[in-house]
């Protein structure tokens, strides 16, 4: 239905109108913005199908709430909206496809929501943004395609708690933020991925004290801030994916006892710091490629973050486990591939790592031998990956009994034949020729589809072939037939 289509002029000084989630189409009725026998007070049209622009003929009024946000809006941000500026609160109109400067925004000084997330906005964020502070408590402009932003330090909100510029295409050092102003006892959130960051990131991050989730993932960061051990409340810390080559480790270990996540793969890391097994807090730890070092060594101090739930050490050339991992009873994943144990046993220790564990990785890190018969205790596991190794022996028949068609074993793909799987080898699997070889035989396979159908006949006359598949429990192999 279209919005134009809906009938206004009977309405009597509505106070709010809600229409988001009605399928509604076409474009925004100037009327709805003009009417002289409205009184709106809130306005949401957000999460329709909405085209066309934006009216610009917006006048003073009562509007307090505007949400055009999850639309199909196109053009500018009007700049009448500047005619709201003592009474509008909250303006969304993310999820669009607006474009151009949003040159209005800064008069609307008494806003404390302000999104224009994921548009196709450009240039420059304007300076005068900087007029919005005083109120401002939220502010995303993120999914856009801003080139540069002014120094976020001369913020002086007196309530900002989110800030969220990610995925824009800034390409330059990170505006300075803390050093003066509000934000360095309020701000909580900020977003910072994505955006082409380059250079350090700034020293005064440490004045943030109430800094709770910083993101600066997927940027050109070659060194952390030397001051951020002092943002003392942090509990989300991401700078993977950036060109890091040195945390500064005495000021790692003083990061927050709260500190619960830190992501730093994909990185350039010489060393990985042992005092990383001062964050006692950690739920979540993921190492994955953050080293460029050969045969780089894995901090037994580690072995002291009880309370992980996410292990994730993948890429990074290892070359020993030296901690026990019977140490952290409360790992669900678990990522050791892509590494160098030079042929070692996989250690008993994984056996005992957490009755939760439901993830785990071992693929293509040269580990031999048979899997420790402790294994047969991993009752939750839902993915279990040993591709490219030289195991021996057998999955023990208590793995067999639990995991299903999710378990990523991969057999076909394994450096020998030797290595079986509920009594199947790879060999067996592949030249087996008729359903029986292949399904019922050994009970572990318990075959819970059918074969599917015979396809056409090759050929209308003469000798042709049909063909019917059936997909393999336990082996990443298709079946055929003839």
């Amino acid at each position: 239905m279209a919005l134009a289509d809906c009938c206004f002029n009977g309405c009597s000084n509505p106070l709010a109108l809600n229409l988001t989630n009605r399928k509604l189409t076409g474009p925004i009725p100037a009327l709805l913005l003009t009417n002289p026998n409205f009184n709106l007070t809130s306005l949401d049209l957000s999460k329709n199908i909405l085209t066309s622009t934006i009216p610009d003929v917006l006048t003073p009024s009562v509007l307090t709430v505007i949400d055009l946000s999850d639309n199909q809006l196109t053009g500018a941000v009007p700049t009448s909206l500047s005619s709201l500026s003592g009474t509008l609160t909250s303006l969304d109109l993310s999820k669009n496809v607006l474009a151009g400067q949003p040159s209005a925004i800064h008069n609307l000084t008494s806003l404390k929501f302000l999104s224009l997330a994921t548009n196709s906005l450009t240039g420059n964020v304007p300076r005068q943004c900087q007029s919005l502070s005083v109120n401002l408590e939220h502010l995303d402009l993120s999914g856009n395609k801003f080139s540069s932003i002014f120094e976020i330090s001369e913020l002086n909100a007196c309530s900002m708690t989110y800030i969220d510029i990610s995925n824009n295409a800034f390409s330059s050092a990170f505006p300075n933020i803390g050093q003066n102003g509000n934000l360095k006892t309020t701000l909580r959130t900020l977003h910072g991925q994505n955006c082409g960051f380059t250079g350090s990131i700034p020293r005064r991050f440490g004045c943030l004290s109430k800094l709770e989730y910083l993101d600066f993932s997927n940027n050109d960061f070659e060194k952390l801030s030397n001051q951020i051990h002092r943002s003392s409340a942090l509990r989300y810390l991401d700078v993977s994916s950036n060109l890091l080559t040195n945390l500064e480790p005495a000021k790692l270990a003083s990061l927050s006892v709260d500190l619960a996540h830190v992501n730093f793969a994909s990185n350039a890391l010489t060393t990985i710091p042992t005092e990383v097994g001062a964050l006692r807090g950690l739920r979540f730890l993921d190492l994955s490629s953050a080293t460029t070092t050969a045969d780089a060594a894995l901090p037994v101090e580690l072995g002291l973050l009880s309370q992980l739930t996410t292990l994730r050490l993948a890429t990074n050339q290892l070359t020993s486990l030296p901690f026990d991992f019977s140490l952290m009873p409360n790992l669900v994943e678990l990522d050791l591939s892509s590494n160098k144990f030079n042929n070692t046993q996989l250690p008993a220790s994984l056996g005992t790592a957490s009755a939760s564990l439901a993830r785990l990785d071992l693929s293509s890190s040269q580990f031999n031998g048979s899997l420790p018969a402790n294994f047969s205790t991993l009752l939750q596991l839902t993915s279990f990956n040993l591709h490219d190794n030289t195991l021996t022996g057998a999955l023990p028949q208590s793995l067999c009994d639990v995991v299903g068609d999710t378990v990523t074993l991969a057999l076909c793909n394994l450096s020998t034949t030797n290595f079986t799987a509920c009594g199947l080898t790879c060999e067996s699997v592949l030249t087996s020729s008729s359903p029986a070889g292949a399904c019922g035989v050994d009970p572990c396979l318990d075959c819970t589809g059918t074969w599917n159908a015979w396809s056409d006949c090759s050929l209308i006359c003469d000798t042709g072939t049909q063909s019917r598949t059936f997909n393999v429990r336990l082996c990443v192999s298709t079946l055929a037939s003839e």
